[in-house]
């Protein structure tokens, strides 16, 4: 139980070793510059991006579920340190469940409309791991519109060492 969810954190993780060179390399400019969708920016969809992250690890383990993480500083090698600390963090947690820790059950109230929902570990964490792909990509649309050449990040890729 959990093996897929642990090499969906691995992967996120082997993206963002594969992404930090280009995310060093924009300029501050660039990572505040308002677009249409997401988060509206790269810093903006990037912060959200490591504060669920970091939010929902710190839910899991048990901490503060109101707990909001820093801001992030409008500097490449500031999001890619962040970005990294979460990734180790996260990929520390996962690798650290046992079997039945993934069946484990959370239940919260979401903030927007005080809505209870209850459902395993694995759910959260599976969760996690495709809202993190999902705003990246949303990252590498806004840079590559810009005229940033993006690397592939393919699962494929990834998996095969290729």
């Amino acid at each position: 139980m959990g093996n897929d969810v642990v090499d969906l954190w691995r992967w996120n993780d082997w993206t963002r070793r594969q992404l930090a060179p280009l995310i060093e390399s924009v300029k501050a400019e660039d990572l505040v510059r308002e677009h249409a969708g997401g988060s509206k920016s790269v810093h903006r969809t990037m912060e959200h991006l490591l504060g669920a992250q970091e939010a929902w690890r710190n839910r899991l383990a048990g901490g503060d579920p109101t707990f909001r993480p820093p801001e992030v500083t409008v500097d490449g090698g500031a999001i890619n340190r962040a970005w990294s600390a979460s990734d180790a963090a996260m990929l520390t947690f996962v690798q650290s469940l046992a079997g039945s820790d993934w069946a484990r059950r959370y239940r919260w109230v979401r903030r927007t409309d005080q809505r209870e929902f209850e459902v395993t570990f694995e759910v959260v964490l599976r969760h996690a791991a495709t809202h993190t792909v999902h705003h990246r990509s949303e990252v590498t649309a806004i840079l590559r519109a810009l005229g940033y050449e993006i690397p592939s990040c393919d699962y494929i890729r990834y998996a095969t060492g290729v």
